[in-house]
């Protein structure tokens, strides 16, 4: 842009380009700047809302739009036929160059010049310099767009790739999950039934089944799950699956068997205080908290809140502290 408004001897240049199937006004530049205005999209119809002059000389441009030629004006505001144009009269315009910008017979832009100091500014040899100056403007806008879908393109199926990379890895976290359930010893020629209480981790007579499936993913959105179902049903089991798999994913598991704590002769005191022991037991802080002195020093506040602190401030804490050691993921319990 600065090129051609120092080759052709005008004060002021537009570049209008297509932009979402309208005409706008994407730069200006000045004689006296060095510096080119990227404007953001300005539709050529746009009218300053202090002066209500328009931005441009929109018969022009629309004319150049059309016929795909040169509007040269020597005199704009007293000769031509755009002298009733509302930018050419409040402007009293004198020289105008408007060039449309053609690369393989597709109008790309159009450059619009102006000079208001003098008329005939714009002579046939400089017309005939900035035909060449825009034929190279066009092809260069065709390049800078090719380069543009091209990393347009390369954006979107980048990110397609992300996505379906993060899916495949869901899909394949659920077929390691799958595959170690299903996953037996050697195949022998007997084998040994239970009835009551839980199977074995490589027991070859356990049946995965939608629950195994359902519970993991639950669990591993961080859901709070309840296991219904009638006794003998498999629930032992599908809980000793569970925190095999997580246990060996990284995550804390405890698995608390609350009939052992609660029965019609505890009390709501003795009841949080027994859980907080089963909790340090199963995770091996009996020895490093001492939970009865920390209890006692909170007298005070309610055997609940006794609980949700010992929870935040005690067992969360311990094994954070652990994880230097031993590096897990986050905590959940199991219930029964």
């Amino acid at each position: 842009m600065k090129i051609v408004i120092e080759n052709a001897g005008a004060q002021t240049g537009f570049l209008i380009l297509n932009h979402e199937d309208s005409w706008v006004i994407e730069a200006q530049g000045k004689i006296d700047s060095d510096e080119v205005i990227i404007l953001q999209s300005i539709p050529i119809e746009f009218v300053d809302p202090e002066t209500s002059i328009p931005i441009l000389p929109t018969t022009i441009i629309n004319y150049v739009l059309r016929s795909q030629e040169n509007i040269v004006l020597k005199d704009a505001a007293n000769e031509g036929q755009f002298i009733n144009d509302p930018y050419i009269i409040a402007k009293k315009t004198k020289s105008i160059l408007c060039i449309p910008l053609i690369n393989q017979n597709q109008l790309r832009g159009i450059v619009y010049l102006e000079n208001n100091l003098t008329t005939d500014t714009f002579t046939a040899k400089r017309v005939e310099l900035l035909k060449i100056l825009s034929a190279q403007a066009a092809i260069s806008i065709d390049n800078s767009r090719l380069y543009q879908t091209l990393e347009q393109r390369v954006e979107e199926r980048t990110k397609e790739l992300s996505q379906t990379l993060e899916i495949l890895k869901e899909t394949q976290a659920e077929l390691i999950f799958e595959n170690d359930l299903l996953k037996t010893a050697e195949p022998s020629s007997s084998f040994d039934y239970q009835v009551g209480g839980s199977l074995p981790m490589d027991a070859p007579t356990y049946v995965v089944r939608q629950a195994d499936r359902t519970l993991y993913q639950a669990l591993k959105k961080g859901q709070f799950c309840y296991i219904l179902n009638s006794r003998q049903m498999g629930k032992s089991s599908l809980m000793v699956k569970m925190m095999h798999h997580f246990n060996h994913e990284g995550y804390h598991c405890a698995a608390i068997d609350l009939t052992r704590i609660a029965d019609e002769n505890v009390t709501i005191e003795q009841w949080y205080k027994g859980l907080a022991v089963d909790l340090l037991y199963s995770f091996d802080l009996l020895t490093t908290v001492n939970l009865k002195a920390w209890w006692n020093d909170r007298l005070d506040i309610s055997p609940l809140q006794r609980f949700d602190r010992f929870m935040q401030d005690i067992l969360l804490v311990e094994l954070n502290n652990n994880e230097s050691q031993t590096p897990k993921k986050s905590s959940f319990l199991l219930m029964k």
